[in-house]
């Protein structure tokens, strides 16, 4: 079975074990990197002896490759630079979702652990145009409310077309809806098509109400017959015969 890519892996910075300049030698590879702040863990219990232990302080550091590679095409290029602890395991050392792996580098999603007082952008450190995005991943269950969100959207304006939408979106400056919008074009559109069709049938059905009631008048005002099995003349009869 042929061994999974990605694009991206990761690994640990000891301080006490790496040269004092390790940033700047990963600065000069060229190699797209993302350098965690300095991460310094509160002691944890283990849970089966009881014992008190303390991880020592470190920084998770994540290279960017750009095209899918292998682990072992990956570990080799780790291989440069050995201070670098990468894990044994190939899913640990893999990246799946930079986006995730970037907000857990100052723990955007994990409030229990450090946080530091400045902004994330300013404690991480870009070398050599890393792809960062911090915008937390949509959960299935916030997919589902935002497009519970953008269907009542729709509703309450009566929008019909995918232009109309996102031009309403862009004039109201909603970033966050427009970009769920134009990511899912496709389940969009087939909503707003939906969306025509019964706008279009309650139309047909408004003109046809207002038709029966000016005739039912109109036969009430000259005394003939407008109901019943002999009388009742439908819109679309009155269209082909000319009553």
């Amino acid at each position: 079975m042929a061994a999974s890519k990605s694009r991206a892996f990761t690994g640990l910075v000891y301080p006490d074990s790496a040269p004092a300049n390790w940033q700047e030698i990963l600065r000069e590879s060229l190699g797209m990197w993302l350098i965690s702040p300095l991460h310094e863990p509160d002691p944890v219990e283990d849970m089966e002896t009881g014992a008190i232990k303390t991880r020592k302080p470190h920084y998770h550091v994540m290279y960017f490759h750009g095209a899918p590679v292998t682990p072992k095409a990956g570990r080799s290029i780790f291989e440069v630079w050995p201070w670098i602890v990468i894990p044994h395991k190939a899913e640990f050392f893999q990246v799946g979702s930079v986006r995730n792996l970037s907000r857990y580098f100052v723990h955007l999603d994990q409030p229990e652990k450090q946080q530091w007082a400045e902004k994330p952008e300013d404690v991480l450190t870009v070398l050599n145009g890393f792809p960062l995005d911090l915008e937390r991943e949509l959960t299935r269950k916030d997919k589902r409310e935002m497009k519970k969100h953008v269907f009542a959207f729709i509703q309450d304006r009566s929008i019909t077309e995918f232009s109309e939408l996102v031009d309403i979106l862009m004039y109201t400056g909603d970033w966050v809806l427009f970009d769920f919008v134009t990511d899912n074009y496709g389940v969009i559109q087939n909503y707003l098509m939906s969306q025509r069709k019964r706008v279009e049938h309650e139309e047909r059905e408004r003109e046809r109400e207002a038709w029966e009631v000016e005739n039912r008048a109109k036969y009430a005002e000259i005394g003939e017959p407008h109901g019943g099995d002999d009388g009742d003349v439908s819109m679309e009869q009155a269209v082909t015969t000319g009553a």
